[in-house]
């Protein structure tokens, strides 16, 4: 289980200084106190017709001349700008943009439940208001995070409990305190408020979900009536596992904007949809649908029922872009968050791949090269995948089942599980690599009488090395075991390997046709290397600052060069990256296409992880510290000819085109 006090702990101690952080720290006031002071003046506040306010139709709340009507107006507003980041004209009502979270509460629902509160309800079916209102007016025992599905992943994830609403706030409080150092801060009231912005600072360890859109099954024609509307709305009655993925698909729209949704016709796509927004009930659509309607050009009905086929849809879902597929994926690319869809059924993916068959046969040759050659250098430029497919590629030769695995993570956990084993080892070559290190050194031990005790002096005994250790081990079992070299072309083979090259060769190994053996330098024992280790081996094609690597161990390695793959950065990026990261990704390969010197090397592209992130901000950290740098070094080591024109993705992106 991952230590999260240790994460929180070492986050704190990297990012204490940043103005972010100390300015919350040394401010000598509550840091909402303009909004704890509204909140408390609301909720004294002299209201006489506050159930007609609640029954009001909020059009008319938010147009109405009333002058009484007008000030609750402008009293609510303003404290909703500062609960949340999406409040109606937040800048106007809250310049000091002190703001509580990125709620992601329609203004509708804040104004109605602020207004119940007021007169008493209890909201507990509005458990972001809730929340805000709790801390605004008790900020010792409250948290800033008020998303009911944040908590709940809080809780699962790090707490390791299902959500107790009744004590969420102090086991987290005390959580913080557990996990850092004591804090001095000049206002103890800001101390939630700090605690919270550092668990959200951390949020990519804990905050984590396996969706990433919905998927369908119709070969039905509704999908090209809405082909060409910039909005347009479809329901559906059955949605597989809802309750369990709706506050998911709630989080992929509060911070991506949209998720995907894709129709299935004949076991592949044909439509493919941009999901902005959805209604999952009768009273939630009715908040909505003056907003939606407004922008639907196409069919609308003002009705929630009108949207199923059974008069109680399970979902109604508003589109941005609706188009047909040109590309079509295979229904075996998605992996599905319970069943496969059908006709009925809608169901959420948590990832596309790459076309299995492609997959499939690209993995099995790669396996029987390593079974027939037993030494395999996987190479390519930084990003291709090199260490995925190394653990991948050795646990398919150990004989494990690694194709159910839904995520990298699930197959690199076992990887190093089976390292922890010792039935894979792992060795990084670098320029004071040596025989003494890879194969067999002298150990320097003090010399000792019969009786065991030192007399003085030191003896030397030989001591094994990763290589001939995996080799011993090996040798004395029938499954396969794998040495793991990475950065091979780094090492100076000759040196590292010395004589037992040759020992290298499917036919020269252990039990073969030409048996080789060799003596050990200082043991002077007989050598020799098992059928059953099998090496792979990795090189990064474009670092220059090696020679080609040693032809010797060219001749007796199989090598497979592994590219940067466009089809991974358009499936595993959600619409919005997406919208960024394809376009950067073609203009980096046209720009290094261009300007490479040798135009015979092929493998200078950028790998795909280098596009991979889980919003534009972090795909702009990408850019300005991984890939411009990687560019710039290029351009430095003589390998392109010229250097990129601009430090911002776009800039990059039109001087390119």
């Amino acid at each position: 289980m991952k230590d999260y006090a240790k994460v929180l702990n070492e986050y704190w101690s990297g990012h204490k200084d940043e103005e972010s952080f100390s300015s919350i720290v040394n401010e000598s006031e509550f840091w909402f106190q303009e909004a704890s002071d509204l909140m408390n003046l609301w909720l004294s506040y002299d209201v006489d017709n506050l159930d007609s306010l609640i029954n009001m139709d909020y059009k008319d709340f938010k147009q109405s001349d009333d002058s009484k009507i007008s000030k609750i107006r402008e009293l609510l507003f303003q404290i909703v700008s500062f609960c949340d980041s999406h409040a109606y004209n937040g800048d106007i009502y809250n310049p000091s943009r002190k703001i509580l979270a990125k709620a992601m509460v329609r203004q509708n629902n804040w104004v109605e439940n602020l207004l119940k509160c007021r007169r008493g309800d209890d909201i507990k079916n509005a458990s972001s208001v809730k929340n805000a209102v709790q801390y605004l007016l008790n900020p010792l025992k409250n948290l800033t995070m008020l998303s009911v599905n944040h908590r709940k992943k809080f809780s699962r994830n790090v707490l390791q409990k299902n959500l107790d609403e009744s004590t969420f706030c102090n086991e987290v409080i005390e959580f913080c305190q557990n996990a850092l150092p004591r804090i001095y801060l000049k206002n103890e009231q800001n101390r939630t408020l700090l605690y919270c912005k550092l668990i959200y600072g951390i949020e990519n360890e804990w905050l984590t979900s396996s969706v990433k859109g919905l998927i369908a099954r119709d070969s039905g024609d509704w999908q090209k009536n809405h082909v060409g509307e910039f909005f347009s709305c479809v329901g559906w009655d059955e949605v597989s596992s809802f309750n369990e993925i709706k506050d998911d698909l709630r989080v992929l729209i509060e911070e991506n904007g949209s998720f995907p949704y894709y129709n299935i016709s004949g076991n592949e796509t044909n439509y493919c949809g941009t999901v902005v927004d959805f209604s999952e009930s009768k009273e939630d659509f009715n908040n909505r649908k003056e907003e939606w309607k407004e922008k639907i050009s196409g069919t609308w009905y003002d009705s929630f029922e009108d949207y199923g086929k059974k008069g109680n849809p399970k979902i109604i879902l508003l589109f941005k872009n609706f188009e047909k597929l040109e590309k079509r994926l295979s229904i075996d690319q998605f992996r599905f968050y319970n069943k496969q869809p059908s006709v009925k059924n809608m169901v959420a993916f948590t990832n596309i791949l790459a076309s299995k068959r492609e997959q499939d046969k690209d993995m099995h040759n790669m396996m029987e090269i390593l079974k027939q050659k037993k030494n395999v250098i996987l190479q390519g430029a930084p990003g291709t995948g090199k260490t995925y497919k190394t653990a991948e590629l050795a646990l398919k030769i150990l004989g494990e089942d690694v194709d159910g695995f839904e995520t990298r993570s699930e197959l690199m956990k076992l990887y190093r599980q089976r390292i922890d084993e010792g039935r894979i080892a792992f060795v990084t070559f670098h320029q004071s690599m040596d025989y003494e290190s890879f194969v067999e050194g002298l150990k320097a031990v003090p010399v000792k009488d019969d009786n065991g005790k030192v007399v003085g002096g030191v003896s030397y005994e030989p001591r094994p090395g990763i290589f001939k250790t995996i080799c011993d081990v090996a040798r004395g079992n029938k499954d396969p075991y794998i040495l793991i070299i990475d950065e091979i072309n780094r090492g100076n083979i000759s040196r590292i390997f010395g004589e037992l090259i040759t020992l290298l060769e499917p036919d020269k190994r252990e039990g073969e046709m030409n048996e080789v053996k060799a003596k050990l330098t200082y043991s002077q024992l007989d050598f020799t290397v098992p059928s059953n280790l099998y090496i792979i081996g990795t090189m990064n094609t474009t670092d220059r600052s090696v020679g080609s690597i040693d032809y010797a161990i060219r001749r007796r390695f199989a090598f497979k060069t592994l590219v940067a793959d466009r089809t991974v950065v358009e499936s595993d990026n959600d619409d919005t990256v997406r919208g960024l990261a394809l376009p950067l990704f073609d203009s980096v390969k046209k720009f290094l296409d261009k300007h490479k010197v040798d135009m015979n090397i092929d493998d200078l592209m950028v790998g795909h992880s280098y596009f991979l992130a889980k919003d534009i901000p972090e795909l702009n950290m990408k850019w300005e510290y991984e890939i411009l740098p990687l560019l710039q070094e290029y351009y430095k080591d003589g390998i392109i000819k010229a250097e990129p024109a601009s430090s911002t993705i776009q800039g990059f992106i039109e001087s390119v085109n």
